[in-house]
């Protein structure tokens, strides 16, 4: 009955779920939306998904991307991730105090969330270039795990694609000098030389992502 109907309408939504993660992680946000809007027919409330429809739009439909995540943050207000993505949406577009007040909502929860100081670095440098409080903030984020390459990935990712080609790929640099495996970063920088045109320098760290993860 019901209960039978219930329980494989769970699972449906988990098998959803879990497709829709490991596409994000491949950047096919083509099949994420499509994995994640299977689920929402099954559970339109959740928020993971409601969350991963927002990760899968925003780069292509920025329009469509805010709503999930407004819809996410509607039934969630305190998700953390959904208030990154919105500051970091609003950094993109120069809006920065609205990304400040994101920030300042994750940070009356959690002050010491790393990725929330990973992006008040980036307003210091982007909005007031003050390099004191960007190295400053930048500690902060790194506080909790020392090497952790997330933190200057995430800030070089931000500032490149606000033309900060330079700023970029050094801050790649320190995150491949915590952990020289890791491939975002290496696939980050590649891209930077390549926008700073230094087609020498991209290749061979190209060739090194593309060993590493054929995807």
């Amino acid at each position: 009955g019901g209960g039978g109907h219930r329980l494989r309408g769970l699972r449906l939504v988990e098998a959803h779920l879990v497709s829709g993660k490991l596409a994000l992680q491949k950047e096919d946000l083509k099949r994420a939306a499509e994995e994640y809007g299977e689920a929402l027919k099954y559970a339109p409330e959740n928020i993971e998904a409601l969350f991963g429809m927002a990760e899968a739009f925003l780069p292509s439909d920025r329009k469509a991307g805010v709503g999930y995540l407004e819809k996410t943050l509607e039934l969630a207000p305190h998700h953390f991730g959904a208030l990154l993505l919105q500051a970091e949406s609003a950094i993109n577009f120069e809006n920065y105090e609205a990304a400040g007040e994101y920030l300042d909502r994750v940070e009356q929860i959690n002050p010491r969330h790393p990725e929330a100081h990973a992006y008040r670095a980036i307003l210091a440098e982007l909005e007031r270039n003050d390099m004191a409080a960007f190295a400053e903030e930048r500690e902060n984020a790194l506080e909790i795990w020392r090497d952790n390459p997330e933190v200057d990935y995430l800030i070089g990712r931000v500032l490149s694609r606000k033309y900060r080609y330079l700023e970029g790929a050094e801050s790649q640099r320190r995150a491949l000098a915590f952990d020289p495996g890791f491939l975002p970063a290496k696939l980050q920088l590649a891209l930077d030389h390549l926008r700073l045109g230094q087609i020498e320098a991209a290749w061979p760290l190209a060739k090194e992502v593309s060993a590493a993860d054929q995807y």
